[in-house]
Parts: C-alpha cells; sequence; structure tokens
C-alpha cells in the first residue's frame, strides 16, 4: 500500500510539472554611470538592473523580442535600492546580439542598450543565458527626449548618456508550484529509501 502511494505521488508530480507553460524569468543586468535621483547628482555609479518577466509574455516586434518587466529594481552605488514605478520591458535583438532595458512601449526608447555579443543571436528570451560581457550604451534618459521621465519610488532617475563596460544574464526561475512538487517528490524518494 505504502509503495503504490509513492507510485502515485510521484506520477502525479512528473504530470503536474509537464502542465506548466510559463516561466518567470529573471534579467539582470550592469553598467556605471552618471546622473541624478530626484535632482541630486551621482557620478560614475556602478549599476545592477534586476527585472523580472514570464517567458510566456514574450513578444516579437519586427525581427527582434521583448518581455515586459513585472517588476524592475536599480541598485545604485551609494543610492541603494529604487523600485521603478515607470513600465520597462527587457528586449533582444538577435540578428545583432544585442540585448537592452528601455520603456515599455515596443516603439519606446531604449535607456540601456548591451551588452552586443555573438553568444546572444542564437538566444531566445526562453531560458537561461550565463554572464554576457561587453560595452553598453546609455542614452534617452532625458524626458525632453522621451516624453517620459522614468520615475521610481524615490523620485525621477536620469543618466546621463555613456558607454560604460556592461554585463547581462537571464535566469529562469522556478514557480512557487513546482519547488513543491519538487519537494513532494524527493519526499517521496526519501520515504522509499527509508523504508528498504
Amino acid at each position: 500500500m505504502f509503495r503504490i502511494g509513492i507510485i502515485v505521488a510521484l506520477s502525479c508530480t512528473a504530470s503536474l510539472a509537464t502542465v506548466a507553460k510559463a516561466v518567470p524569468i529573471e534579467f539582470i543586468q550592469t553598467g556605471s554611470g552618471s546622473g541624478t535621483l530626484d535632482g541630486i547628482p551621482f557620478a560614475n555609479s556602478a549599476f545592477i538592473i534586476k527585472s523580472f518577466g514570464d517567458t510566456d509574455n514574450r513578444v516579437l516586434f519586427g525581427s527582434a523580442f521583448s518581455i515586459n518587466n513585472g517588476q524592475s529594481t536599480f541598485d545604485i552605488d551609494g543610492l541603494g535600492s529604487l523600485t521603478l514605478i515607470t513600465g520597462t520591458r527587457t528586449f533582444l535583438d538577435p540578428n545583432n546580439g544585442l540585448v537592452g532595458y528601455s520603456l515599455i512601449d515596443n516603439e519606446g526608447p531604449d535607456l540601456f542598450d548591451g551588452p552586443t555579443n555573438a553568444a546572444l543571436e542564437s538566444w531566445a528570451m526562453l531560458d537561461s543565458i550565463g554572464l554576457v560581457t561587453g560595452t553598453g550604451r546609455l542614452l534617452q534618459w532625458s524626458q525632453s527626449e522621451t516624453g517620459v521621465s522614468v520615475q521610481t519610488d524615490r523620485g525621477a532617475l536620469f543618466f546621463n548618456n555613456g558607454t560604460p563596460a556592461a554585463t547581462f544574464q537571464a535566469v529562469l526561475l522556478p514557480e512557487p508550484s513546482t519547488l513543491i512538487l519538487a519537494a513532494l517528490g524527493g519526499l517521496a524518494l526519501a520515504a522509499m529509501r527509508g523504508r528498504k
């Protein structure tokens, strides 16, 4: 009876795991730049952008892909962590091996391009990709250029144009239901070993 229960639990775990379609994904970009936060200047500060999206929401525009960011944060040296209020997206142009970060509209201006790397030409934003390095490009943060100021939970964020060293990586994140199923499967296997 115990073995039948374990077999049922394992088969349920396997079948439920194959039902999942959409997968949360985290995009991590780094660079450095100067600018202002709520009118207060900062200079040559390293930053990390962490954005969260869902692979099921990937859209094609032209020959490029994008995923709207459900949440996006900036960690800027000397300023701490900021949560963006203005909508953003992460995009990929595989023809040029370019990833970037822009305002949410498909026609929206790019805010941080790069790095450009041949490793990105065969990526499709549906799985993880390890650390890619190269040169980035900060541009179009000015409201006069975009018509929109980039708002955070601590005021307007503005970066001066620049070309810093940049990194990019994407990490698929397991959904909570997947973690629960994996834990149940692990417990069932541990119980089977214990019974032997």
